[in-house]
């Protein structure tokens, strides 16, 4: 039995109700906490035009359709496909889709099985046509190799190729597609060990590579475009815009950041036409690449919403165990910080990846992975609306996340081992609490790391009570890459929100280390809340 806590308000909510085996409770809970000391208004129905710092927040998530496998006992959602019965695959990895360009959306999986599992693939590609997703995401068929389902990129495991050499592949997995005119591109990871070091987080690949169709997957081919194993693009998520083709890609494993390539829609299998955004432009220097978004992401996913002119993202985010989703107003960023949606429990869920043909008004439609009882992928549905909280570049601003006293678990946060969750909270229901124990040094209270673009402008706030009055000694700030500091200090009063702010240009720095910490005697005790980094908007 599995538990999933899906994010699906600003404020916790008691209540639990069932949805199947899968899903054995759903809690609305707190999300990331607004930085300001006014009432929020109630919230505008939402219009077409963004805010000017807007940021959006999925909720409202609900399992509509099991997508593959069998229904399991007591399982009363709807189950259109039937993949076990009519395509023999039982068990599957994750489900990534691109829209194909002839009304039909490609969607490739990686492992697969029969649901004993038998008849083992490494990759197979399922195709859609359907427009309405309410009672499920219905496959038409997959590609097939005469009355067997067609394995698209066959591993050297099964070929019997290197079986004891450096380059042994154990299979290879689909990560990312695009399809430009009648050509389908699917770029793979071919993976070397899955557990080299023990961590089910953390495997190693000998290589990703572009292969391509030019019959809608009747046929693929090799196309020896490869990114090398300690690449930053061994696993990407494609999007089209303006004749380019932009490429988000991750190390293998969960632990790596986001980083962004991007190359003519004519050129995708040319390597040398690839640009890689540095912070502030493009080179064509993969070295040079700096990531746009900073965290543990992997099977990642992103797309444009056209209604609230939104790029949005969404993976799994290893350190706060948990689906998360971000925006930006370009495909460079500002990325928002990471927002949590779904919990999953002990590497059970997975792999969200949005529907390619859904995305103009106010739902987000995507599937979720999940390894508990069996492999398998499930539909989602989300609304998105604006945050009310507005734009913040840092995950958990307002500690929101972290119910118990602990603050080094699940988090984006590097915090000092003396620091508590509080319930004296300047917003929401949760602050970081801190005891000074050493007088005349200085303790970082809690740092995040977070990417920057060059030469722009944003601003650094938090709100602070002290239990005593603290004439300075408590500074908000960021360290840049570049060695420089900007922070500010001020007067907290005893028992009183007190706000701690300034501004500052990025210069040349690609990121940086925002902070909370102090400078003070023993015994001082003090609460820091909704800290957050935003964009300041220049004319």
């Amino acid at each position: 039995m599995m538990d999933i806590l899906i994010k699906t308000d600003r404020r916790p909510v008691s209540g639990i109700r069932s949805m199947l085996f899968l899903i054995a409770a759903i809690f609305l809970l707190p999300g990331c906490s607004s930085a300001s000391d006014t009432e929020i208004p109630d919230p505008e129905p939402p219009g077409p035009e963004p805010l000017e710092t807007g940021t959006l927040l999925p909720d409202n998530i609900t399992l509509v359709a099991r997508v593959t496998g069998r229904s399991e006992s007591g399982e009363t959602i709807p189950n259109p496909n039937r993949t076990d019965a009519r395509f023999n695959i039982g068990r599957t990895d994750y489900n990534n889709m691109w829209d194909a360009g002839n009304g039909t959306v490609m969607c490739a999986f990686g492992d697969n099985f029969d649901y004993g599992g038998g008849n083992w693939k490494s990759n197979a590609i399922a195709l859609s046509s359907d427009r309405d997703l309410t009672d499920g995401l219905y496959y038409s068929g997959m590609l097939m190799d005469g009355n067997a389902v067609k394995e698209i990129v066959v591993s050297r495991a099964k070929t019997g190729q290197y079986p004891d050499g450096s380059e042994y592949e154990v299979t290879c997995i689909p990560t990312g597609g695009i399809a430009v005119g009648t050509r389908q591109y699917l770029n793979y990871m071919s993976i070397h060990d899955w557990t080299p070091t023990g961590d089910n987080d953390y495997w190693s690949v000998n290589y990703s590579e572009i292969v391509y169709s030019d019959n809608y997957g009747t046929a693929w081919t090799r196309s020896g475009v490869k990114w090398n194993a300690d690449s930053n693009f061994t696993q990407v998520a494609y999007l089209k815009e303006n004749g380019l083709i932009y490429m988000y890609g991750t190390h293998s494993g969960r632990y790596g950041n986001v980083y962004l390539a991007r190359v003519s829609e004519t050129k995708l299998l040319d390597k040398s036409a690839y640009e890689y955004w540095t912070g502030g432009g493009w080179e064509r220097n993969e070295q040079a690449a700096e990531p746009v978004a900073r965290g543990t992401a992997s099977e990642m996913t992103v797309a444009y919403n056209s209604r609230y002119k939104r790029y949005m993202m969404m993976y799994l985010s290893v350190n706060q165990r948990a689906v998360v989703y971000r925006d930006a107003p370009s495909p460079e960023g500002d990325w928002s910080g990471e927002k949590i949606i779904m919990y999953e429990d002990g590497n059970a869920l997975y792999a969200p990846y949005i529907h390619p043909w859904f995305n103009e008004d106010d739902e987000l439609w995507f599937v979720i992975s999940h390894a508990v009882p069996t492999w398998n992928v499930f539909l989602m549905r989300a609304d998105l609306n604006w945050d009310q909280a507005g734009i913040n570049l840092l995950a958990e601003g307002g500690f929101e996340e972290h119910p118990t006293q602990a603050l080094s678990y699940k988090t984006m946060w590097h915090v000092n081992a003396a620091a508590l969750t509080s319930r004296d909270a300047h917003s929401g229901k949760i602050a970081c609490r801190f005891s000074n124990t050493n007088s005349g040094q200085w303790q970082d209270v809690c740092t995040q790391t977070v990417s920057l673009q060059q030469n722009a402008d944003y601003s650094i706030e938090c709100w602070v009570k002290s239990e005593e009055v603290l004439p300075e000694g408590a500074y908000v700030g960021v360290r840049l890459t570049d060695g420089t500091i900007h922070d500010i200090t001020g007067t907290a009063q005893a028992g009183e929100w007190t706000r701690f702010g300034c501004e500052f240009n990025a210069g040349q720095a690609v990121s940086a280390d925002v902070f909370f910490g102090v400078w003070g005697a023993p015994e001082m005790t003090l609460t820091v809340d909704d800290i957050c980094l935003k964009p300041v908007k220049t004319e």
